[in-house]
């Protein structure tokens, strides 16, 4: 698909958040945030689905240029980007080794269909791809215990962790488990923490902005008028923001990743789906 003009052209803006805004520990004012974050605006699913498959097929390239035998993606969980997971899943791959990890995950029991492992178990079952990827579930257990073990995995990692994410951010901006307030959006030294959502289920287990950030590509699925808001506000562009945008006296936890995820010259994208 070709990705132009009114509906699919891309807007790039520089974001301008004040020092004030900055979390602790967060890149100082006058550091360069490498390149502009794009909107990329598709009136359908098709079109939507096909710039994530698009993104996903780049970085498999680009991971067999540099000579790598592993593709690392990391994923959001929730229902929004679950048609994404499934097309993925069909496109015919070989060669190279594919490994699934979640940004998050919720305290609940293994069986729950709140698990967001579910998600990834349910899209990628009847996976075409040879060798068939390899899923980076977080353990079942006590949220403090399975962020020990998470982070465990990822001391034996060079960075960037992860060769594409695709992430997601609800209505109050927040992005895998960190949340508007919580004391696991100032984290600076841990790479997985146990978190508390507003609503149910309230006990989760998170990457931390750093370690979400920490990616060659990013990519936003969003979708729904509040979310255009918020890719608005992403961009730097507030006079094209429609509406308030929920948490905007302060830093949004996906603002947080973002940023970091410049400041570490990761490139990141928007893709906004209208319906």
């Amino acid at each position: 698909m070709e990705i132009g003009g009114p509906a699919g052209g891309s807007l790039g803006f520089r974001g301008s958040l004040g020092p004030s805004d900055l979390p602790r520990g967060f890149p100082a004012p006058g550091r360069s945030l490498g390149r502009p974050v794009e909107i990329l605006r598709f009136p359908t699913e098709g079109g939507w689905i096909d710039a994530a498959r698009r993104a996903f097929l780049e970085a498999l390239r680009a991971a067999e240029a540099r000579g790598s035998r592993t593709l690392r993606l990391c994923l959001a969980g929730g229902r929004t980007p679950e048609p994404v997971y499934r097309a993925l899943a069909r496109l015919p791959l070989t060669g190279l080794r594919v490994e699934l990890w979640l940004g998050d995950e919720r305290e609940v029991d293994p069986g729950s269909p709140d698990r967001n492992g579910g998600l990834l178990v349910r899209a990628f079952r009847d996976c075409r791809w040879n060798p068939a990827p390899d899923l980076v579930p977080w353990p079942d257990g006590p949220a403090p215990d399975a962020c020990r073990s998470m982070e465990a995995r990822l001391a034996s990692l060079a960075e960037p962790f992860f060769d594409l994410s695709f992430l997601g951010s609800g209505e109050d901006g927040h992005t895998a488990g960190v949340f508007p307030g919580g004391p696991e959006l100032e984290e600076t030294l841990r790479r997985a923490v146990p978190s508390t959502a507003p609503a149910e289920p309230r006990a989760r287990m998170t990457l931390t902005p750093r370690t979400l950030a920490s990616t060659r590509e990013l990519r936003f699925l969003l979708r729904g008028t509040v979310k255009l808001a918020l890719a608005c506000r992403l961009a730097g562009d507030p006079a094209s923001v429609p509406g308030p945008v929920p948490g905007s006296a302060g830093l949004l936890p996906v603002e947080v990743v973002v940023r970091l995820a410049r400041a570490a010259g990761a490139g990141v994208s928007l893709l906004y789906c209208e319906k």
